[in-house]
């Protein structure tokens, strides 16, 4: 789970029911960023649609990509084998391929063509509306009655999209 608190990008906004992370000096919603790429859009429509720096929103990926490695290596049933997320310059279109993902599918007409964890009808939008909160993964699985090794592989495919997405990106890595 990413500790949002120590995000440099985003902040809480006080609500009266609670709070909700959005983006530092906007107050655009943080899960509107996982919605967007859920419904199959890309981190510079994202941004182009809420007035965004588009380096700004990937770097929200970056550092939920960066904060989930960490969660894996430390997680109580032991690390799994993670090959280091490498720093880069955003582009922007960092987007995961979805349809290459074995555990998520997109049907016309099931939960209105949203991207779902496959022979579900539960929407990859409400994972990400439930990080994006400051939820846990297990919190998760247990809410939704979700499949944790889907949850995982989904968000594994994301980090492998930004290390592989944009390769040209790595030139101005350090």
């Amino acid at each position: 789970m990413a500790n949002w608190q120590h995000c440099p990008e985003v902040e809480l906004q006080a609500l009266p029911n609670g709070g909700q992370w959005v983006f530092k000096g906007t107050g655009v919603p943080l899960y509107r960023l996982y919605e967007h790429l859920a419904s199959g859009g890309n981190v510079r429509g994202f941004a182009d649609k809420f007035g965004l720096d588009a380096g700004r929103a990937a770097s929200i990926l970056e550092y939920e990509a960066e904060e989930f490695r960490v969660d894996l290596l430390i997680r109580p049933d032991g690390p799994g084998e993670i090959t280091p997320i490498p720093a880069f310059s955003p582009t922007g279109d960092e987007t995961p391929d979805w349809g290459i993902c074995a555990v998520v599918e997109r049907v016309a007409g099931k939960v209105s063509g949203a991207w779902t964890f496959a022979k579900s009808r539960l929407p990859l939008w409400a994972m990400y509306s439930e990080l994006a909160a400051g939820s846990t993964i297990d919190e998760f699985v247990d809410w939704y009655d979700a499949d944790r090794a889907k949850v995982v592989a989904v968000l594994e495919h994301e980090a492998e999209a930004l290390r592989t997405r944009s390769p040209a990106a790595y030139a101005h890595s350090s």
